[in-house]
């Protein structure tokens, strides 16, 4: 019998190796994989308009490869095409449309990652655009009845779902800050005042403290405007406007370009009796000199303008009325 050459052996070997890997083996294969997980940058926004600035170098993280487009389930991609195309496009009505599909897609595959981050994010992204993010005001909060019941109808779910995922990778700064925004809503849809005084209260302050403490430059400083804002619209003896100050100025401090920070340091300065520094920062906000740096502003951008050029007008009332 003939010898076998080299080349055929190490070929025929190649071809058994691909058709039967050893366990432990890690190959590439197309089609659907097990347990298949989203990807998402662990340090920037998914849906982040190629202008807005990121402020670390992303790292993809295992449990999000699909949300991105990087690896995954490709059918499940191909699936979602039009529902990341309406996320991409920004805006309530795409991202109300952009959940129903993500909501259908899931009925169908209940155990993917990926879908469940994509519904999420759709869910918050449409709370934070349609309820100005639960932004605190110079003279206000924004519980309305409308913005309560819009929570309490997307919040429950989009927080449940996050928190899952959050278990699953718990350094990942995009899952735990959206979660962490997520419960504000879900919380808020009691009322404001009845979360603050409550557990529900509680509970936020430990989320905000770890997200500041693990990721406090994420998203232009947003940590921080968590801390701030429940620090202003908690009822005493949990309201703290000197903290509040220094937290939207912690924020400031890591982006100053920021439309979203200027205008809560406006507020923040309003609240502590301090006329001349609020005019400034709001002076800022409705200036040149700053934009939605931060991929979460981008959907509330108008409206931190028209307010800011609202509290700026109120707070020269304030100036010239002698109580600068």
């Amino acid at each position: 019998m003939p010898t076998s050459s080299p080349c055929v052996l190490a070929s025929l070997f190649i071809v058994l190796l691909l058709l039967y890997p050893p366990s432990g083996c890690v190959c590439f294969r197309l089609g659907k994989r097990e347990n298949d997980v989203a990807s998402i940058n662990s340090d920037g926004a998914s849906t982040a308009p190629a202008q807005v600035q990121q402020w670390k170098v992303p790292r993809l993280s295992k449990v999000v490869a699909e949300a991105m487009g990087h690896g995954g389930d490709s059918a499940t991609s191909v699936e979602c095409h039009t529902a990341d195309k309406l996320m991409q496009e920004r805006g309530p009505d795409n991202y109300r449309k952009a959940a129903a599909e993500y909501k259908l897609l899931l009925e169908k595959q209940p155990n993917s990652a990926s879908l469940k981050f994509k519904f999420a994010d759709a869910s918050v992204s449409l709370l934070r655009s349609l309820t100005n993010a639960n932004a605190v005001l110079i003279d206000g909060v924004s519980d309305s009845k409308e913005n309560r019941k819009l929570w309490k109808t997307y919040a429950f779910e989009a927080y449940d779902i996050l928190k899952e995922l959050h278990a699953q990778e718990p350094q990942n700064a995009r899952i735990h800050v959206l979660m962490t925004e997520a419960y504000t809503y879900r919380t808020s849809s009691k009322g404001i005042l009845k979360a603050a005084v409550t557990g529900d209260g509680l509970t936020f302050m430990r989320l905000v403290d770890q997200i500041v403490s693990r990721h406090p430059t994420y998203d232009a400083g947003v940590p921080f405007i968590f801390r701030g804002a429940f620090l202003l619209a908690a009822p005493w003896p949990l309201r703290d406007v000197p903290k509040a100050v220094e937290a939207f100025e912690s924020a400031w401090e890591v982006e100053p370009r920021s439309l979203r920070n200027n205008f809560f340091l406006g507020v923040s300065h309003f609240h502590a009796g301090s006329f001349e520094a609020a005019r400034q920062a709001f002076e800022r906000a409705v200036g040149k000199d700053v934009e939605s740096v931060a991929a979460t502003e981008v959907d509330v951008a108008e409206f931190f303008r028209r307010e800011s050029r609202r509290s700026l007008e109120m707070t020269k009332e304030r100036i010239d009325g002698g109580m600068a």
